[in-house]
């Protein structure tokens, strides 16, 4: 905290001022946050236990095979031993490919090893009819996180984009092309990337779900794209021929069409190679950890993140065996507890979302019955769901790390291709318990607090009800609220793309909605990168929403208790403690370059603003705080949708 600073005039600095002072980020380092500070490091208890194993040789058959894949990761002299051998077979194909059968049959051996360039080929929940699944097609890769980059001519871009020409030709050498071939190839990649780029749909553009949905057939497609042989390519990647396909942008496709038909097969090559030896972990390769950490340098000013060599191993194994990972970390370090001390608390704030459903007059009755039906049918993925996966088929060589990340890469992809054409399972993890994140799922009307989300600081059944409200209580808040933004007040319950509201209700949403695009567009991190409030507008919505909502529950149980949350205790009321607790969540540092990054690309708002942002359009923190209207933390408008 720095006390010195006025709450009422900034509370982010009132509430974390001396944060970035205080704790220094390491070289390498691009962001900081309070909560890694304050809890349990996941893949860092993970990496001790797995590394006991390794020495101890005891333990189950699971967890031997956890640690031998692990110890594979962890042998660096085996890792430059086997180099980029184990690619050999997928860089024949590369080189071989000529016709449409043969990028087929490259293309689906590509996506198996997780690696996919012209598009990338996943199972959804189909949005007109979420209970079955079916196969996407999204957009290609691009080595840079934004387009607007390969497209604009500002200085700052064009030594980005020299950057990028550099790291791209460090690449290719490194994966045995000349230093001739790899200047030729980094130019026609930056050739390639462009126009990528200037096909793909914007990052505003693509918060609206239609702008995502384009059904169409395996024969519309080989029309579309006739330089793949899609049934090829099918047969080839285990997939049933699907009868329906969503292809998220028919634009990018084209643009893969003009590649293949117009470019010099020279050209494809190179930016295949990169793109799968860009696929591989880093961890795995370490020859190219130096090109990466180089472009990260001129991209956000530092390293790449600089976990340690056992973290990033121990990510790789959880990868591989996810939820024999899943087992270890819950037997080992979760209460057995943690589901039933959490759930009643996120109960609690789906009470509270309804009665503020029930209470939003300007929503007409019907579409505030479709509302509440649709919070009835919420799914409540708390701590962890089911763990099926079976990894008996997947051996785990020694001292062949490549290799076994390469078997555990495909046997992943053809447990996700056999979920097409069969049912959608709603609770089936999009982030995984392992994540300390949280996540709404809109086709499934889903949300996901992993079991790692649920540990410390974050939720502490000892902790005082200020923290948990303001932490987990938000953190459910937010994922709830996130089915009622901008983009997932446009699915039904049943998570399916349906139109459940009347024009006039959308017209009363869209204006209050209209309120937070101005407020944060406002918000410029150094005065002139400013915050794009389009862009941010969803999770905007639900910090805020999640926030009142949290705010509501703890109100509500402190009535019940007979708690008075106005009287202080040690210099602070249990109310200010709330929203202290909140703010110091979003405690962090963060490399300058980085969050002009994140302005730019990032649908969270940066975190001084998160904070900031919410608070000030809450009217019961002006008064904990005795702030004055007209304050920049009590201005006279707000905004409010949930």
């Amino acid at each position: 905290m720095r006390s010195d600073a006025d709450p009422c005039v900034d509370f982010y600095r009132y509430a974390c001022g001396r944060f970035a002072e205080q704790n220094p980020r390491h070289p390498g380092q691009t962001y900081l946050f309070l909560n890694e500070l304050q809890g349990q490091p996941t893949f860092e208890l993970l990496a001790r236990t797995l590394g006991q194993e390794t020495r101890s040789g005891t333990g189950t058959p699971t967890e031997k095979a956890l640690a031998a894949y692990y110890d594979s990761c962890m042998d660096r002299t085996s890792i430059d031993r086997e180099d980029l051998r184990a690619l050999a077979s997928l860089r024949s194909k590369i080189e071989d490919a000529t016709t449409p059968a043969d990028f087929g049959r490259t293309l689906a051996a590509l996506a198996s090893v997780h690696t996919m360039p012209l598009f990338r080929v996943t199972p959804e929940a189909d949005q007109r009819d979420t209970r079955r699944q079916i196969l996407a097609l999204s957009t290609p890769t691009l080595t840079l996180p934004s387009g607007g980059s390969y497209l604009r001519s500002a200085d700052a871009d064009q030594v980005l984009l020299k950057a990028y020409r550099l790291h791209v030709q460090q690449v290719l050498f490194l994966s045995g092309y000349s230093s001739k071939r790899a200047v030729a190839g980094a130019a026609q990649i930056q050739e390639i990337e462009t126009g990528f780029a200037r096909a793909s749909v914007s990052a505003t553009a693509a918060r609206d779900p239609r702008n995502q949905y384009h059904i169409t057939s395996v024969a519309d497609l080989s029309a579309l794209v006739p330089g793949i042989d899609w049934n090829v390519f099918f047969a080839s990647a285990g997939v049933p021929t699907p009868k329906e396909i969503n292809i998220v942008s028919p634009t990018s496709l084209k643009a893969v069409q003009q590649l293949l038909a117009t470019k010099d097969r020279s050209a494809l090559r190179a930016y295949l190679t990169l793109r799968l030896i860009e696929s591989i972990p880093p961890i795995l390769q370490p020859s190219r950890l130096a090109a990466e950490n180089r472009l990260f340098g001129a991209l956000i000013g530092s390293n790449a993140e600089g976990l340690s060599k056992a973290e990033s191993c121990a990510i790789e194994t959880y990868y591989a065996r996810s939820d024999d990972m899943v087992r270890l970390f819950l037997a080992r370090f979760a209460p057995e507890t943690l589901k039933t001390d959490a759930t009643p608390l996120v109960e609690e704030i789906e009470a509270q979302m309804k009665i503020d459903i029930q209470r939003a007059e300007w929503m007409s009755p019907g579409t505030r019955e479709q509302a509440l039906h649709k919070l009835s049918l919420i799914a409540n993925n708390i701590a962890y769901s089911s763990l099926s996966d079976d990894y008996s088929a997947q051996p785990v060589l020694h001292q062949r790390a490549l290799q076994n990340y390469l078997v555990a890469a495909e046997a992943k992809f053809r447990r996700r291709m056999s979920k097409i054409g069969g049912p959608t399972d709603r609770l089936a993890p999009s982030l995984g318990p392992l994540s300390d994140g949280a996540a709404y799922e809109p086709d499934r009307n889903e949300i996901e607090l992993p079991a790692a989300s649920l540990m410390p600081p974050s939720f502490d059944p000892k902790a005082s009800p200020a923290e948990n409200y303001a932490r987990i209580g938000f953190t459910a808040g937010h994922e709830i609220v996130h089915g009622y933004d901008d983009e997932g007040r446009q699915y039904d319950g049943l998570g399916q793309l349906k139109h459940w509201w009347t024009k006039e209700d959308a017209a009363h949403f869209n204006d209050r909605a209209a309120c937070f695009v101005s407020e944060y567009g406002s918000f410029a991190i150094d005065g002139t990168h400013h915050v794009n409030g389009s862009l941010t507008l969803g999770e905007n919505i639900a910090d805020n929403g999640g926030l009142h909502l949290a705010l509501a529950a703890f109100l509500s149980a402190a009535a019940r208790e007979g708690t008075d949350v106005n009287l202080a205790d040690d210099g602070y009321t249990p109310l200010q403690r709330f929203f202290l607790s909140y703010a110091q969540s979003t405690c962090s540092s963060v490399d300058p370059q980085a969050e002009r990054v994140q302005v730019e690309t990032n649908p969270h708002t940066p975190d001084r603003f998160r904070a900031n942002g919410v608070l000030r359009n809450t009217p019961e923190f002006g008064k904990a705080f005795s702030c004055s209207k007209g304050q920049p933390m009590m201005p006279v408008q707000t905004c409010r949708i949930w």
